[in-house]
């Protein structure tokens, strides 16, 4: 045991602590989640999101939460709060460390006004880095009505005097680029439109009103968020069991989800999904852990497993209750985890099976050709391999036949540049595929691959191959009703003739 004579106290400099957690690493939509976080905590059951017209970028949240008293106000504008951070809470608060209001804010940036009002009595108070940086001391500045009233103007809390609820005001966005007013306030709007996106995600389940939890009504300058549900469930409801796995004295559960097959979404599913185009199937494939309901983490396998173009459509939905926060490791952001060693074996077993349902949708949807005649001929070489276009395939080797002479060897050295190009496209069309662009024809409405078959189908009856020698290229089971629609001229698309 070390003795000691005595203590001394060593209070850290408030300005210097204060400005070295602004680095946390906050973005934009994870500052303003943790914000909400404390809303929802506080029974909101409508949040308001604004951004006015200013000469420079203001940011105001506001809820028509329960309010906070001088005693709460003091509480919640302390950093750390009062709290026990280990100690347990109630199942549906979004809280921790009593952190969030303060870093979340200056991590965005230098002021951080709170306005709140509780059984009608309307306080306020301030945390200014400019403020601090001159009066370097553990003490926040208290804001009086009439500011108090100016700064709730335009939100629910002036339109509603009677009403409880809080507004965080975020001003002094130093971060931001350095050009002119106009600059910083493009640049802010255009990062708070990608943050709305995300916050959308987030807060799904609140929005959608999930069983067992009140419905949020989130706005954005007057227009409603609406729920991205990153498992289309409304549309495409998942059939598969959740399972319990115990932890410590607790549990978390396990949902295994699987998207549609990517022809199967519209545009604006795939839109929501990839977060406007901001991201790919291919990596957000992987795990969505949520605490409390809320998102935390999502779109990573935890080194379990690779993401891959043949999984992207596997999603695993894990719920973990606050009382786990410390074996999860969650971060003052609430917006990363660390998976616990103790149920890697159980959650790697339902990865693999979820894969394997990812990859099964896509080796379905393949038509699979038994081909006498390919028209590609793969030749293996110690660890390389070689791939030449197959010139005795009847559809070339008939075409070369009417020729006149000369143009043979010019048919021969175009098949050859053809071949020697093939490397290149498939290099860009794995690129293509893991960015989650597809195949199709100039019109979406077409059965790109049925035409593409077809189309083969018809140069070689112009070329007088006989049908058995076509049966040998395309050994499919429906080739007989697809002969006679060649034959016919029927297109896949009905205004559209072969």
């Amino acid at each position: 045991m070390i003795e000691s004579d005595g203590l001394r106290e060593a209070i850290p400099s408030a300005y210097n602590l204060i400005s070295a957690n602004r680095a946390i690493g906050y973005t934009l939509s994870s500052a303003i989640a943790d914000i909400i976080d404390n809303s929802i905590s506080a029974y909101a059951s409508k949040i308001q999101i604004l951004s006015p017209p200013a000469t420079y970028p203001i940011l105001k949240i506001v809820d028509n939460g329960q309010g906070m008293d001088q005693t709460e106000l003091d509480v919640a504008m302390k950093f750390g709060g009062n709290r026990d951070c280990l100690s347990k809470r109630s199942a549906a608060d979004l809280g921790r460390f009593g952190m969030g209001l303060k870093t979340a804010t200056l991590s965005q940036c230098k002021c951080l006004s709170v306005v709140t009002r509780k059984n009608g009595k309307l306080i306020g108070g301030r945390w200014d880095l400019d403020f601090l940086k001159t009066h370097d001391m553990w003490e926040y500045q208290t804001i009086n009505v009439k500011e108090s009233m100016e700064l709730i103007e335009g939100t629910i809390l002036e339109e509603n005097p009677s009403m409880n609820g809080t507004a965080v005001i975020w001003e002094k966005f130093d971060r931001l680029s350095d050009k002119d007013s106009g600059g910083r306030n493009n640049v802010f709007a255009y990062e708070l439109d990608k943050a709305i996106n995300k916050l959308e995600l987030i807060f799904h389940r609140f929005l959608s009103g999930e069983e067992g939890l009140n419905k949020v009504s989130i706005e954005y300058n007057g227009n409603s968020l609406e729920p991205n549900d990153p498992f289309l469930i409304s549309k495409y409801p998942d059939y598969s069991k959740p399972r319990d796995i115990p932890l410590e004295n607790d549990f978390i559960r396990v949902y295994p989800h699987k998207l549609p097959h990517p022809k199967l979404l519209s545009k604006e599913e795939l839109s929501r999904l990839t977060l406007g185009g901001t991201t790919t199937l291919l990596e957000s494939q992987g795990f969505y852990v949520y605490r409390a309901k809320r998102l935390i983490d999502y779109g990573t396998w935890f080194s379990l497993a690779p993401k891959l173009d043949k999984t992207k459509l596997s999603r695993i939905q894990i719920d973990i209750p606050n009382s786990l926060d410390h074996i999860w490791s969650l971060d003052i952001k609430k917006s990363r985890t660390i998976l616990p060693q103790t149920i890697r074996n159980d959650l790697k077993n339902i990865v693999d099976i979820s894969n394997d349902n990812s990859i099964h949708t896509f080796t379905r949807k393949a038509r699979v050709r038994k081909e006498s005649y390919p028209v590609w001929i793969q030749t293996k070489k110690d660890k390389t391999v070689q791939y030449t276009i197959n010139t005795e395939h009847p559809m070339f080797y008939s075409f070369q036949q009417v020729l006149p002479e000369e143009q043979k060897l010019q048919f021969s050295t175009i098949l050859k540049f053809i071949s020697s190009s093939l490397i290149g496209i498939i290099n860009q069309i794995q690129i293509d595929f893991q960015n989650d662009l597809r195949p199709t024809a100039s019109d979406e409405d077409v059965d790109y691959e049925n035409n593409e078959l077809k189309l083969q189908i018809k140069t070689m009856i112009d070329l007088g191959i006989d049908d058995a020698t076509i049966a040998k290229c395309f050994n499919f089971e429906d080739l007989g009703a697809i002969l006679v629609e060649v034959r016919e001229g029927k297109w896949t698309k009905k205004t559209d003739k072969i």
